[in-house]
């Protein structure tokens, strides 16, 4: 096992928007403190919400496409101490797929 923080994993699904968007928010500034996090939400929003935030803060963000109804997403400090294991280190995110001009099948 590597000397790598372990990502903290956040489970909000089922749970109020609002509630939501405020534990990812809060995930958001722990991520940038130094940690890492994993947020599995039902709310495509919060994924809308989170993808800008992390870019600001110089994380790295990964979205995964929806899972039976669940997206996931992953937030690492840029230098990528704590991503979560098997995830490939990067640069931050940059851009919101809206911004690229990307967009899924």
């Amino acid at each position: 096992m590597s000397g790598a923080a372990a990502a903290e994993v956040l489970d909000l699904r089922g749970r109020p928007a609002a509630e939501q968007l405020r534990e990812a928010h809060e995930a958001g500034e722990r991520a940038a403190a130094g940690g890492g996090a994993r947020i599995l939400t039902d709310l495509d929003i919060v994924a809308t919400y989170v993808l800008p935030q992390a870019a600001q803060r110089g994380l790295r963000c990964r979205v995964d496409p929806p899972d039976g109804g669940t997206r996931s997403l992953q937030l690492s400090p840029a230098g990528g101490a704590a991503a979560p294991a098997g995830e490939p280190q990067g640069e931050p995110a940059t851009e919101s797929i809206a911004e690229s001009g990307e967009r899924e099948g």
